[in-house]
């Protein structure tokens, strides 16, 4: 991600606060023909979003983003047609924010059919290093 930061343009759009924490809402547009590596950076060259940044410490309290256009990715065999995912952080019990929750789907046109997933993880149980 720090290497397609700079691909992308900034601009807070408002202040909202989220599960408590008094945030920035960032709007983030793709800047047009920036260059790609690979297929992820592609991807990630045509999406766009929010970040919620805490007011506090900048933390990481949201992140939410969707395709602006397809994407072929595979040459002309695979076309991603649709992508939105959100991430949402926790407070973890030292305080810091961590791994929340995680939605995705997105939606794929391959020859002869359609791939559509959509999936959820959440991740709990932290605890406190023992030594």
């Amino acid at each position: 991600l720090l290497k397609v930061i700079d691909h992308f343009t900034y601009k807070v759009d408002a202040e909202e606060t989220v599960a408590g924490v008094p945030c920035w809402r960032i709007l983030f547009t793709p800047k047009p023909g920036m260059p790609y590596d690979n297929r992820e950076e592609k991807v990630l060259n045509n999406t766009a979003g929010h970040i919620w940044a805490s007011k506090v410490d900048y933390s990481l309290i949201r992140n939410e983003g969707w395709l602006v256009r397809p994407v072929s990715v595979a040459w002309i065999f695979a076309t991603l047609r649709e992508m939105h995912f959100r991430f949402d952080a926790m407070q973890m019990p030292n305080g810091d924010y961590g791994p929340g929750r995680l939605q995705y789907s997105y939606l794929v046109d391959v020859p002869f059919f359609e791939m559509h997933e959509r999936d959820t993880r959440v991740m709990s149980n932290y605890r406190p290093h023992q030594p």
